[in-house]
Order: structure tokens, then sequence, then C-alpha cells
């Protein structure tokens, strides 16, 4: 199984990322497919 992820944008004002998600199974088949958003958080 190999996933790959790969950020698509940054929002540096909204403080935010996109990435796509491509998961293929052993026989070379994509099996899922996602997209992440994910909101940065300070420290």
């Amino acid at each position: 199984m190999t996933v790959t992820y790969g950020v698509r944008e940054l929002d540096l004002e909204r403080q935010r990322s996109v990435a796509d998600i491509e998961v293929t199974n052993q026989s070379g088949t994509v099996v899922a497919v996602a997209e992440h958003l994910m909101k940065w958080l300070r420290s």
C-alpha cells in the first residue's frame, strides 16, 4: 500500500493548508482519495 500526500495550497492569511491524499494498493489500484484541510495553531 502507498499513500501520497501533497500540499496543494497554503493560505497564510487564514493560517491553513489544503492537501490531496491518494491511497494505492499493492496492485496499483487507487482505493481512496481525500482532501485534508489543516488549521494552524499558534503555540
